[in-house]
């Protein structure tokens, strides 16, 4: 996140975050000198319009596979809408796609970086979640423009990741050629968690029951 900041922020550039949403994001953005705008999220992802008035984004950071902390999955109509207001007013998006690899119900929607048509988006992919959390090991889809900046500020900060960190990795992509890397076999823990949200449905309506009478 702190790569992808400083590749594309000078000192006073303004960030949207999400309001509420993770705070190590407002940290890395105070950290490379952003001026930093919460932007409220509603049921369908962050609120891009409004009547909030300032200079454009130069970064918007979201979290819409699923939103952190309210869960709130980004609908396919604000995705298209924030990949063009980020276009026509010169922004990048920041895709934080920590938890893709875990929707238990409904279709998967397709990433914003995958929607992009304009080199808007930069993508902050993780290998943890579905190959072990010790791994600490994350990757970043960047447009071409800022392909060379993310790789001197990574020289810089640190050399290179554990070569033993990248042969699972690897074995993943080569047994799974052109395969989205986040791409993977329905999870095990998939009937638990429908099984669970249907326990905390049915919990919310005994609640709403005893209330009314």
């Amino acid at each position: 996140m702190l790569i992808a900041a400083m590749a594309v922020l000078d000192p006073g550039d303004e960030a949207w975050i999400e309001d509420p949403g993770f705070h190590q994001a407002r940290r890395v953005f105070a950290l490379a000198g952003a001026t930093i705008a919460p932007r409220p999220v509603d049921a369908e992802g962050i609120v891009i319009h409004g009547t909030r008035k300032g200079p454009p984004p130069k970064i918007i950071y979201v979290t819409p596979s699923h939103q952190f902390p309210l869960g709130v999955t980004m609908s396919l109509k604000r995705r298209k809408a924030l990949l063009e207001f980020a276009q026509t007013r010169g922004a990048y998006i920041l895709e934080d796609d920590y938890n893709a690899e875990f929707r238990f119900t409904g279709p998967p929607l397709p990433c914003l970086q995958g929607l992009d048509r304009t080199g808007r988006v930069i993508y902050a992919g993780t290998m943890s979640k579905i190959l072990y959390p010790s791994l600490r090991l994350g990757y970043l889809l960047v447009p071409a423009p800022l392909a060379d900046a993310v790789a001197k500020l990574r020289t810089a900060m640190d050399q290179h990741s554990p070569t033993i960190a990248f042969s699972p990795v690897s074995l993943r992509i080569t047994r799974s050629p052109g395969s989205n890397l986040a791409r993977c076999p329905p999870h095990p823990l998939r009937s638990s968690a429908v099984a669970a949200m249907t326990a905390v449905k049915t919990l919310r309506v005994i609640i709403d029951l005893t209330r009314t009478r």
